[in-house]
């Protein structure tokens, strides 16, 4: 009797899941929880540099975060770029392309150029 009455327990439970996925309310809960999706604003826009390659470029994951600090800028939703961290150089280099003004990016780390940069030694 125990062993019928936890499965159809376990029954229930199952079918309500399936139900809660299968039915828009796990579209409504988001929504309700992520709440509204603005442009974002401010007056400064704090940038996380990642690894850098091993010519000084900037990675994968530095790229897309570029790219997205590049719309934020073009959108008019910040007065000044901070970038963090040693990628700076090549993002630096990458907003400066793509038409954000110099003096308004303010980039930390070792930020020397390339041919500046001692040489690593690869064992």
């Amino acid at each position: 009797m125990a062993a019928h009455k936890a499965g159809r327990l376990l029954t229930e439970i199952g079918l309500v899941i399936v139900l809660l996925i299968s039915t828009p309310i796990v579209s409504w809960w988001t929504r309700v929880y992520s709440g509204p999706i603005d442009q974002p604003k401010g007056d400064v826009l704090i940038l996380l540099s990642a690894a850098t390659d091993d010519r000084g470029g900037i990675s994968y994951s530095s790229y897309w975060r570029a790219h997205h600090a590049v719309f934020a800028w073009q959108t008019g939703g910040f007065k000044k770029v901070v970038i963090s961290g040693r990628g700076g150089h090549g993002i630096l280099n990458f907003l400066v392309a793509y038409g954000a003004p110099r003096e308004v990016i303010v980039a930390g780390g070792d930020l020397r150029a390339p041919a500046e940069t001692p040489s690593r030694q690869h064992v």
